[in-house]
């Protein structure tokens, strides 16, 4: 049994506890009230006005626990029956539509950065990939649209960064 299920049945538990404190606390006031309404009916000196089982400070504590019972209740079945799993994949979809796909030529390109740290030369790219000026310019046209590098001119070349 998943952890969501454990925490729903134990709300579930805690609400149906409560629900059944909040009806025995109700009787046992009602059984008080009526009591002590009996001992004013008796007594003829005292008015039923000053009866202090009118007063029914007794149904904020009742309504209180059912509150909570009905709020352990509203726990209970989202833990029940949410999916938690399935908000998960699609977090993991997510994350892998944003990595874009490369091709041959660019993935070359990366590797070429990552193995030297992060940056060199474009006149150094094409040496290593044995691109020409133009396929290399391209290449990293397409690799900036994608936001994977960065190009910086110094003097009469560019720097290529990889981004993080």
């Amino acid at each position: 049994m998943d952890k969501s299920k454990v925490y729903g049945f134990s709300f579930l538990a805690v609400a149906i506890l409560l629900f059944f404190t909040g009806i025995s606390i109700n009787s046992y006031f009602e059984s008080q009230n009526l009591f002590m309404c009996t001992l004013v009916e008796q007594n003829p000196d005292v008015s039923m006005d000053e009866c202090p089982a009118h007063s029914n400070s007794h149904l904020l504590y009742v309504a209180t626990v059912l509150a909570v019972a009905f709020l352990s209740l509203l726990t209970s079945l989202f833990f029940l029956f949410y999916d938690f799993e399935k908000k998960e994949v699609k977090t993991k979809n997510e994350k892998n539509r944003k990595q874009p796909i490369l091709s041959e030529e660019e993935s070359k390109v990366i590797e070429l950065l990552n193995r030297e740290d992060g940056s060199v030369y474009q006149s150094d790219v094409v040496k290593h990939t044995n691109y020409s000026k133009v396929k290399t310019t391209r290449i990293l046209d397409k690799l900036e649209g994608k936001n994977l590098i960065e190009r910086k001119r110094r003097g009469m070349t560019n720097i290529v960064i990889l981004k993080k």
